[in-house]
């Protein structure tokens, strides 16, 4: 461990939950990689419970009139709610985490929240439609 590592791991409060959601690897080199940068922000918004995601948040924030689920009617939708509680979602949940054996795999968080509905893949370049030609 670099003298800089040491001391980015002792003064950063978070540093330990980084390593056990993203596992060793840091998170800009994993965007790098394998997701655009729209999944990493999403993934770091619903990590962080300040998500537009979750009709608290908006309500907190002022951009809606209500802070309850859209999806069950029952309660409040916190980032919490969405994942693990909304009884809408019982079987995507049950399918993403079987046995409800929730792991901080992030691939697994992507996919719950296409499966639910609350996000869509992006476009890759050649995927993306192409402007019409002006008359």
């Amino acid at each position: 461990m670099t003298v800089i590592q040491k001391q980015t791991s002792e003064t950063d409060p978070h540093a330990r939950d980084h390593r056990v959601s993203m596992g060793r690897q840091h998170c800009y080199q994993r965007w790098q990689r394998d997701w655009s940068r729209d999944q990493c922000v999403t993934v770091a918004q619903v990590r962080s419970g300040h998500s537009p995601l979750a009709a608290a948040y908006l309500h907190r924030i002022g951009r809606r009139d209500l802070a309850i689920c859209p999806h069950c009617q029952g309660t409040e939708e916190t980032v919490e709610h969405l994942l693990f509680q909304c009884p809408a979602h019982d079987q995507a949940r049950r399918d993403t985490w079987p046995r409800d054996s929730f792991k901080t795999d992030l691939r697994r968080l992507w996919s719950y929240l296409e499966q639910i509905g609350v996000v869509t893949l992006p476009l890759t370049w050649n995927e993306k439609p192409k402007p019409k030609p002006k008359p």
